[in-house]
C-alpha cells in the first residue's frame, strides 16, 4: 500500500494523469481518491486506460451525470456516505476508514482516529456544522481528556 499527497503549489489541485500513470508503472491496481476527482473524467479515463480501478470520494456532488462505467458499484462506495457538511479531507478519509473497518468487523478502532480528524477540522477553519461538528466535538473531547 502506498499513498500520495500532492503538493498543492507544485502539482496543483485535482487528480493528475502523470500520477496515475506512475502508479500503474509501479504495479498499483487500485487508487482511492480522498476529497478529489468527482469531476475528473479525464483522470478516470487515464486510470481505465492504465488498467487501474478508481474509487473517487469527495464531499462535493457531481455537476452532471457520470458515465455508467464510472458509477459506484462496489459495497464500499455504496456504504461511504459523506455529507455535504464534511468539508475537510480528513473527514472524508475518516468516512472511508469507517466503511472499511465496519466491513471488516473492526469498528472498535474508529475512536483512535477521531483526534486527528478533530485537529484537521479545527485547523482547516471550516464551519462546524453537520458531521464536521461531530468530528470536532468527539475528537477534541478525547484530546482534552489526555
Amino acid at each position: 500500500m502506498e499513498y500520495k499527497v500532492p503538493h498543492r503549489i507544485r502539482e496543483g489541485y485535482g487528480m493528475r494523469d502523470e500520477a496515475i500513470e506512475q502508479a500503474a508503472e509501479r504495479g498499483i491496481r487500485l487508487i482511492i481518491s480522498v476529497d478529489t476527482g468527482i469531476r475528473a473524467f479525464a483522470a478516470a479515463d487515464t486510470a481505465t486506460r492504465c488498467g487501474l480501478d478508481l474509487i473517487v470520494t469527495d464531499h462535493h456532488l457531481p455537476q452532471s451525470e457520470a458515465c455508467p462505467r464510472r458509477s459506484p458499484s462496489s459495497t464500499l462506495t455504496r456504504r461511504v456516505r459523506v455529507s455535504q457538511q464534511v468539508a475537510v479531507r480528513a473527514g472524508v478519509a475518516f468516512k472511508i476508514a469507517q466503511a472499511l473497518l465496519e466491513e471488516s468487523g473492526r469498528e472498535r478502532l474508529l475512536p483512535s482516529f477521531l483526534k486527528m480528524v478533530a485537529i484537521a477540522t479545527i485547523a482547516d477553519a471550516v464551519p462546524l456544522i453537520g458531521e464536521s461538528r461531530v468530528f470536532a466535538k468527539l475528537g477534541w473531547k478525547d484530546c482534552a481528556s489526555r
